[in-house]
């Protein structure tokens, strides 16, 4: 029985959290213009009050071919900077098509309960209305919070209503015959560290393919690593290795914990504020000389 219900609440879940944290940008270049489709169709989560920062994330992805070229790729310091107020507004300036493209800037205000989407080139502030997050079922046992940055999402559970059931028998793995096959998950602590003069407790998981699991003639392994801050509430380092795709990270760097500028979190005055009904709207930016 509980074995049932906590199937049906990890689908649940896992889907709440993924239609409120999928990628909402699409993007495309022609010789003269850039162009982003942006989607409104995203929810609020809980605001995450009382911790403001700002920080630049700095992504960088290693692979080492067969061969032993090994290939790095960086995004830059600067491609992405993120800001959150005490209230739990948010500003993400983000670069499109690294160096050479426009940068994106999305305003979330859980507040207001609306976000904004900035089109610098034609001073316009794309609104658009944040949805509140599914409801899960009353609660009777919380079995965490996931998300980070802008919001988080408290999961919990209830038991379905009573039924007239027959008794069924354990699965043991031994009555599985594809239990051996399945690949296996170990989470560990990494205890405490101090990144960015933040306190930080790490957590690593590390899933083992056995042979077969994915077409695979040896056992392998990959792991992903995550550095949170309890007390800001997100993640300061993740590192994730995989030797399918080889290795990626992500890290905030110059990071301050001082309570951005309020002005960062509205549209810009001279902008001209257009409501998006939804689903999606596009912007058009020419390409930067």
């Amino acid at each position: 029985m509980r074995r049932h219900l906590f199937s049906w609440l990890l689908i649940l879940s896992t889907s709440a959290y993924t239609a409120w944290t999928q990628n909402m940008v699409s993007a495309s270049a022609t010789p003269g213009d850039f162009s982003y489709t942006v989607s409104t169709n995203r929810f609020m989560g809980t605001p995450v009050t009382g911790a403001p920062y700002s920080a630049t994330q700095v992504h960088e992805s290693v692979q080492v071919l067969a061969d032993g070229t090994r290939i790095t790729q960086n995004r830059g310091v600067n491609s992405v900077t993120t800001y959150r107020d005490s209230q739990g507004r948010t500003r993400t300036e983000r670069k499109m098509f690294r160096d050479d493209g426009p940068t994106m800037i999305e305003i979330n205000d859980p507040v207001a309960g609306v976000g904004y989407a900035l089109d610098a080139g034609a001073k316009v502030a794309h609104k658009f209305a944040l949805r509140q997050p599914p409801q899960l079922p009353k609660r009777i046992e919380t079995m965490g919070t996931i998300g980070g940055g802008g919001g988080s999402i408290t999961i919990s559970a209830s038991a379905p209503p009573p039924t007239t059931a027959v008794a069924q028998p354990a699965v043991r793995p031994a009555d599985d015959p594809g239990a051996s096959a399945r690949p296996r998950h170990q989470t560990e602590s990494l205890g405490a560290d101090t990144m960015e003069g933040v306190l930080v407790k790490g957590t690593r998981t590390t899933t083992t393919y056995p042979v077969g699991s994915v077409g695979n003639d040896r056992e392998f392994s990959s792991y992903n690593e995550t550095w949170f801050s309890p007390d800001l509430r997100l993640t300061i380092r993740s590192k994730n290795v995989d030797p399918r795709s080889g290795e990626s990270t992500m890290h905030l760097a110059n990071l301050s914990r001082d309570e951005p500028d309020a002005s960062l979190f509205q549209p810009p005055t001279d902008y001209r504020v257009v409501e998006e009904p939804g689903p999606t709207f596009t912007i058009h930016s020419e390409r930067q000389q």
